[in-house]
């Protein structure tokens, strides 16, 4: 027989613990080391190619798998657009050969972050997240276009591909998928979906991506708004804080600035490459204010006195944003300068001779922001000269709220079909009458005036609850606006109680109607916002403790 010409040679020592053969391994006998194949594997008619010894190097299974797993690479790569540059593997690279043996998955490419992306990536499922996501993106600060992210998000790439989206922003828009769908499986891997998202951010800016910035604020502003709808306001200050500075340090506050013309291509390019053309350099305009609605909003709510728009030094020159149906009609030698303090002081700011919604809840944004700033600044014992400049700076505001307010078309309006411009319509109204709200409070206890601007603010806010479901920032303005709703039926009965009149009024129960219209709206949007089911408790609690009717 064949087998009888061979040599086998028996080590002299006792064999070693670990030195077995692989197969006596998985039979759990003795072998006794005998090369190249030992006796138990002879005694049972074994071939030699399967009695094989782990440092011997790569048995030729292992070297078949590091084969298929090297050519299953190469056959995703050929998948790739035309024109993309594939990946060539160098197959007796010996220095990394014990590693890509161990496992398939280390041989995959390097543009594919590795361990755990098919829970991810699994085509059927990022697409089912995508749209449960995409239909609501801009309520959650999403300012591209969701038709083409999908598109691109789509393409069969791998992860990590410059064709489709920075896996940070996949990521973060998987979560969103996964935080508003309604299956119980999906919801149960929500933290390691929101893991992925963390870990996919923090190495963003490492990467080659050609779209790493603006794709990095764009995670930042989902992550941000995640958190804070959790009611983890710590890291959703934490997020907001990190797309406001990439957003600064990248320049988009002075796109198209009219003081720096070198900015009419892009002001900071050694962050930032120049936009490819007028559709591109129309989503920097909007991400930078999508940034700032973010940013100024949640520091409004939340009282927070640190927002880098604040600083004095910081000259916003950047144009109003356009609708991303929009993006390719920005006009190629339009340039700004002092966007928003010319919007203050009531000046035609340079717009684009059409409605863009994103410019009104910017703007909206703006008044809430202006209007908490100034209130805070107000107290008891101010001196005369700063009593009079803040009365001075209160009514040009107040002017410029209710001039904004007037023109503001109504969400239920005929001519508005869209519901992603019904939701923003809503979103907008909501912030401006709240900062109508924030300034008449201050004067709401001493003047008949405020009062009743804070009670016509409040009840608009609340009547517009019910009509879509709308998320962002709005749940503080709701619960303000219920508090205003609160204090003067609470004052009505108080009146009553003097006057020993038991007769209900129609104005307290006017407000009452409105209240209970409210908390039904806000309870029902409660049952997916543990942030607002806390605060619609809070306030019916407040309620309770009023003098009943």
């Amino acid at each position: 027989m064949p087998s009888d010409r061979i040599a086998y040679s028996k080590p002299s020592t006792p064999l070693q613990r670990g030195r077995a053969c692989g197969n006596c391994r998985r039979r759990k006998i003795r072998c006794d080391g005998a090369k190249p194949q030992c006796t138990p594997c002879r005694r049972n008619s074994r071939s030699t190619e399967e009695c094989e010894y782990k440092d011997a190097g790569l048995s030729r299974v292992q070297t078949l798998e590091a084969n298929i797993a090297r050519l299953e690479a190469k056959i995703r790569d050929l998948q790739c657009l035309n024109g993309h540059v594939i990946t060539l593997f160098q197959p007796y690279d010996e220095s990394g050969a014990n590693t890509r043996a161990n496992s398939s998955r280390s041989s995959t490419p390097p543009s594919i972050i590795s361990s755990g992306d098919e829970l991810f990536e699994e085509s059927l499922r990022a697409k089912t997240l995508l749209q449960s996501f995409l239909p609501y993106a801009h309520e959650f600060g999403f300012f591209m276009d969701t038709n083409k992210f999908f598109e691109r998000a789509s393409l069969p790439l791998p992860l990590g591909h410059i064709a489709r989206p920075c896996p940070a922003l996949l990521a973060a828009a998987y979560l969103w998928g996964v935080c508003l769908s309604q299956d119980e499986t999906l919801l149960s891997q929500e933290h390691d979906y929101l893991s992925r998202a963390l870990q996919s951010v923090a190495h963003g800016l490492s990467s080659d991506h050609p779209d790493k910035i603006m794709d990095g604020i764009q995670a930042e502003i989902l992550l941000s708004i995640y958190f804070f709808r959790k009611g983890r306001f710590l890291e959703g200050k934490y997020h907001a804080s990190a797309a406001t500075t990439l957003a600064i340090s990248s320049g988009l506050h002075r796109i198209r600035s009219l003081t720096d013309p070198n900015s009419l291509l892009q002001p900071f390019e050694d962050v930032l490459p120049p936009a490819a053309n007028g559709e591109d350099e129309a989503v920097r305009i909007a991400g930078f204010w999508a940034v700032y609605t973010t940013s100024t909003c949640w520091s409004a709510v939340l009282r927070s006195p640190c927002c880098a728009f604040d600083s004095p030094a910081l000259q916003i020159d950047t144009l109003w944003p356009l609708d991303p149906e929009n993006f390719q009609d920005l006009p190629k030698d339009l340039v700004g300068h002092l966007t928003i303090r010319d919007f203050l002081e009531g000046s035609n700011n340079v717009s684009f001779g059409q409605f863009s919604i994103s410019e009104v809840v910017a703007k909206a944004s703006i008044l809430y922001h202006r209007a908490t700033q100034l209130v805070a600044q107000c107290h008891d014992n101010m001196p005369q000269d700063e009593f009079q400049k803040f009365t001075v700076t209160f009514t040009s505001l107040d002017n410029v709220i209710e001039h904004f307010v007037g023109q503001l078309p109504l969400p239920d309006h005929a001519s508005v079909t869209s519901p992603s411009t019904i939701r923003a319509l809503l979103v907008a109204h909501t912030l401006a009458h709240s900062a109508s709200i924030q300034l008449h409070t201050v004067f709401s206890s001493t003047s008949d005036l405020s009062r009743n601007r804070c009670l016509l603010s409040a009840r608009t806010v609340i009547d517009m609850i019910g009509i879509a479901n709308i998320e962002q920032f709005t749940h503080f303005p709701w619960t303000s606006a219920a508090h205003i709703l609160i204090d003067e039926i609470a004052r009505l009965r108080r009146l009553r109680s003097i006057w020993k009149d038991e007769s209900t009024t129609e104005a307290e129960q006017s407000l009452v109607a409105a209240l209970n219209r409210g908390f039904l709206a806000m309870s029902f949007i409660a049952l997916t916002s543990p942030l607002l089911d806390r605060q619609v408790k809070t306030l019916k609690e407040s309620y309770a403790t009023i003098s009943p009717s």
